[in-house]
């Protein structure tokens, strides 16, 4: 009797904490859920409002100059216009590298960064100073379809060769410019196109798929 009584009340127990629980649980993983959701319907958000925008660009832009405009047009550029964009991208450089450890405690830890006397609203704007030049220099070499490439697939790339931030950070940028000299060379000795932009791609993406075999070795 005793021992069905004990096993009752622990069978009781059990249920009691199930009920209290399990309603946590569920709570917690619809709560994951629905974030999950919400993060993945603002992306497809974007990228309707991006492709929009592309299409209105596109529908706009008049027809001699829409090649340029989705795919660059650094063939045609003058010599102080190639020399600007040399100038900026070098910026763009010195100033990552220059202040890349500030930036990464920033972004990793905001509260750390403001607590050692970092100026976070500070750090953040200049880094988005920085991203704006580079979009901007790669709107005007590689048009507004490639562009994007060239920020992406280095960094990709880059990650697969290392996992230390600061290596991360060098390495991307020494693949992005061996992307930019190997696609140009590749443009004007072999595919011979009207713009470097796509052979600057595919460069890029022959590197980024040598890392993804690297690693698998």
């Amino acid at each position: 009797m005793k021992t069905d009584t004990s096993n009752r009340r622990s069978d009781s127990s059990r249920a009691t904490a199930a009920m209290v629980v399990e309603p946590g649980v569920m709570a917690s993983l619809t709560g994951q859920g629905r974030r999950q959701v919400l993060e993945a319907q603002e992306f497809f958000e974007s990228l309707v409002v991006n492709r929009a925008a592309l299409a209105l660009g596109a529908a706009l832009t008049p027809s001699e100059d829409l090649l340029e405009a989705l795919f660059g047009a650094a063939q045609k550029l003058s010599l102080g216009g190639l020399l600007l964009g040399l100038a900026a991208a070098i910026g763009v450089v010195l100033a990552v590298l220059g202040f890349k450890d500030r930036l990464t405690l920033t972004v990793f830890s905001p509260e750390l960064a403001a607590a050692t006397g970092l100026q976070v609203d500070r750090i953040e704007l200049y880094f988005l100073l920085v991203f704006t030049v580079t979009i901007l220099i790669g709107l005007r070499f590689m048009g507004a379809l490639l562009s994007s490439a060239l920020i992406i697939l280095p960094a990709a790339t880059a990650r697969q060769l290392t996992s230390e931030l600061s290596r991360f950070m060098v390495v991307s940028m020494a693949l992005s410019v061996l992307s930019v000299l190997a696609g140009s060379l590749l443009n004007a000795f072999v595919l011979r196109a009207s713009t470097a932009a796509p052979a600057i791609v595919i460069t890029s993406a022959v590197l980024f798929a040598l890392s993804l075999l690297r690693r698998a070795r």
